[in-house]
């Protein structure tokens, strides 16, 4: 049975996370053990997925691209470049990659 969870991003160290964060079709979402994610083997695998704060900094640069106005933490999106989820434009000023909506 195929299962409704998809992956959002990772719990704990960046190279180890302890769980990963899931959602449905539904929009519900909850922490997930990282044995219990790879044994169902849930999509997408789990070393493609971002950090927390990766993901928080694409959200953000989605909703400046949408509203003008959002907090970025110029760190945290250094590493999105480098992942390739964003696309740098000028200082300080990111578009999300095709890689980076498909995590959104």
């Amino acid at each position: 049975m195929a299962s409704s969870y998809r992956g959002q991003y990772r719990l704990g160290p960046k190279d180890l996370p302890t769980d990963i964060q899931v959602i449905d079709s539904g929009g519900n979402s909850l922490p997930l053990r990282l044995e219990v994610y790879i044994a169902r083997n849930f999509k997408p695998d789990w070393r493609t997925l971002p950090t927390e704060k990766q993901y928080q900094v694409l959200l953000n640069v989605s909703r400046l691209q949408k509203l003008g106005a959002a907090f970025v933490n110029l760190g945290d999106a250094e590493e999105c470049v480098k992942e390739g989820w964003l696309d740098v434009l000028a200082p300080n000023r990111w578009a999300l990659t095709d890689a980076g909506k498909k995590i959104l």
